[in-house]
């Protein structure tokens, strides 16, 4: 009797476990979400192409804009906000903002700031130094005026490859597992490069990351704001 009753314990253990071990051992799937972001316009080439491609597919992006390329193309400017797409202060005139004191970086951002603020009512939160460099010295400036410093984890665009599929197949193969990118990409050419490619290989990067679970973050919301505050030096 002792062994029947023991078995039948053992057997209801057993079951329990069987029922219940899925809800600990499975883990919650994984949210992949990447957020997209572009230097260097408002540009008469290139920005309207961007901005209909991300109309097609509803993607919000974050757009760092020059306050001298606003200024010559303020409704290509509004053109972006309209579309609901955030905006980013990225220097007057594209300058190497290591080599400025902190004068002269307050000059390119404030001035930046008022171009954008006269176009679209508005005076952005994110800031983007040029190429990524900067110095202790102009992010201290930066906190100063209250700028948060967006960088990036990849890039599209490389000057070797002019090939849309092998542009977004160089970006892919570097992704390696992450699960939250900031990706860079350019709506304007003040290098004098040529952004028809990333014209052309933007959808094909879409479609690629949306087939391998990503979602775009709209940096406008609070669940972009967020995922900011993730990818920012305090």
């Amino acid at each position: 009797m002792h062994i029947y009753k023991n078995t039948r314990l053992l057997a209801l253990v057993l079951l329990l476990v069987f029922l219940l071990l899925p809800q600990f051992s499975s883990s919650a799937p994984v949210k992949l979400k990447v957020l997209l972001t572009f230097d260097d316009g408002p540009d008469p080439n290139y920005t309207h192409q961007i901005l209909e491609i991300l109309a097609y597919y509803d993607i919000k992006a974050l757009f760092f804009v020059l306050g001298s390329q606003v200024e010559s193309h303020p409704e290509i400017m509004l053109q972006i906000v309209s579309g609901g797409h955030a905006l980013g202060n990225h220097t007057f005139n594209h300058m190497d903002i290591q080599n400025l004191s902190p004068h002269e970086l307050v000059k390119q951002i404030k001035r930046t700031d008022r171009a954008i603020e006269n176009t679209a009512g508005l005076v952005p939160l994110y800031f983007r130094p040029p190429r990524g460099r900067y110095s202790d010295d102009n992010y201290k400036t930066l906190r100063s005026l209250g700028k948060v410093n967006v960088l990036w984890d990849l890039g599209l665009e490389k000057a070797a490859i002019t090939d849309p599929h092998l542009l977004v197949s160089h970006l892919e193969a570097r992704i390696n597992g992450r699960e939250e990118l900031i990706l860079l990409l350019h709506d304007g050419n003040v290098d004098g490069n040529d952004r028809s490619s990333t014209v052309e290989a933007l959808p094909i990067l879409i479609d690629n990351l949306l087939s391998m679970g990503f979602t775009f973050v709209d940096p406008s919301t609070e669940e972009g704001q967020l995922f900011l505050s993730r990818h920012t030096k305090d």
